[in-house]
């Protein structure tokens, strides 16, 4: 004798139609949570590819050129300034303009290597502090002429750079030349002249890229200039700030 499923639920008062409606109700309030599951997955995925299609950062580079104002020392030997000059004020600091253009390429550790140089141009002037007036005459007594001194400098560099395409920061030394000129502010007869000499330079500075292309950037820079006739050696500070271009 077949078993009778409809009388057993009849007897309980429970009709299929509402067993049916029950399993599907259940199966309503699955879809909402499997299709939450669903979405969290592809969210994952997508940013695992997005990270993996990005990869790590670049490299400080591959290139860049410099435009920035600087101010820096001048020698201070007396000796070395022209006759005219005696008892002047001797300068110490001039401003001027640096520009220069660095390559990046290899690495050493965690430093990226940096082959460069820039080229530094000073100039300042000093006069002597006017005299009063005498009685006799409204015009200031006749003094020394004013002082004009002139210092440009070629600096090669090796660099080591920390950071990221986006910013990064160095320290550099190299070696090369500087030229300090020094003559009356009225003419050139007593001009005097180091010629070339060895300067070897050391310091650091940083880079931030406001855009892809446009960067503001700083140098902080010892200048040691060896000696040459009646200009004594020198440590000169610099310090610069403008714009780097890539």
């Amino acid at each position: 004798m077949a078993f009778d499923w409809r009388s057993l639920l009849d007897k309980f008062g429970v009709t299929l139609s509402a067993v049916e409606r029950s399993g599907h109700s259940e199966r309503r309030r699955g879809r909402p949570r499997r299709a939450a599951g669903l979405g969290l997955t592809l969210v994952g995925i997508l940013a695992t590819t997005r990270a993996a299609a990005q990869g790590p950062p670049a490299p400080p580079g591959p290139y860049v050129l410099d435009v920035r104002g600087v101010s820096s020392g001048v020698p201070e030997g007396a000796a070395f300034f022209p006759p005219l000059a005696a008892g002047l004020p001797i300068p110490t600091r001039a401003l001027g303009f640096d520009i220069g253009a660095h390559v990046y390429a290899g690495r050493l550790g965690q430093a990226r290597l940096g082959f460069g140089a820039s080229l530094m141009n000073v100039r300042t002037e000093e006069f002597p502090p006017q005299a009063a007036p005498s009685t006799a005459t409204s015009s200031p007594p006749a003094g020394p002429p004013g002082l004009h001194v002139d210092m440009r400098a070629l600096v090669p560099q090796v660099s080591f750079n920390f950071g990221t395409a986006d910013g990064w920061s160095y320290l550099s030394a190299g070696a090369g030349f500087t030229e300090v000129t020094a003559r009356p502010v009225d003419g050139v007869d007593a001009r005097r002249s180091s010629g070339r000499v060895m300067t070897i330079n050391a310091g650091g500075g940083a880079r931030w890229f406001l855009t892809r292309r446009v960067a503001f950037g700083f140098d902080a820079r010892l200048h040691r200039v060896t000696a040459a006739d009646t200009m004594p050696a020198s440590m000169l500070f610099s310090i610069a700030a403008g714009i780097s271009l890539r």
